[in-house]
């Protein structure tokens, strides 16, 4: 019995979005990732698991990157696409 192919596109939750738009707004270097969930999750009422997922998913969609320290940033033309 063969496995199923998987999806691979990406699904985007409306909180990823969000998360998106709030990290675009950032000035100067970006926080730390983990820093940037307890920012988010306190700003805007959500849980730093919910904030890291959407930062991850946003990744996987390639509408954000994480530099080589691993700060995360969003990919302003992609972004801009997408919306």
């Amino acid at each position: 019995m063969s496995r199923p192919k998987s999806n691979p596109q990406v699904a985007l939750r409306p909180q990823d979005l969000v998360v998106l738009f709030r990290l675009a707004l950032e000035h100067g270097p970006a926080p730390t990732h983990a820093a940037l969930a307890a920012e988010l999750a306190a700003e805007l009422g959500m849980t730093a698991s919910e904030v890291h997922g959407a930062v991850e998913r946003a990744i996987a969609a390639q509408l954000a990157h994480k530099d080589a320290v691993g700060k995360p940033s969003v990919v302003y033309a992609a972004l801009r696409a997408f919306v």
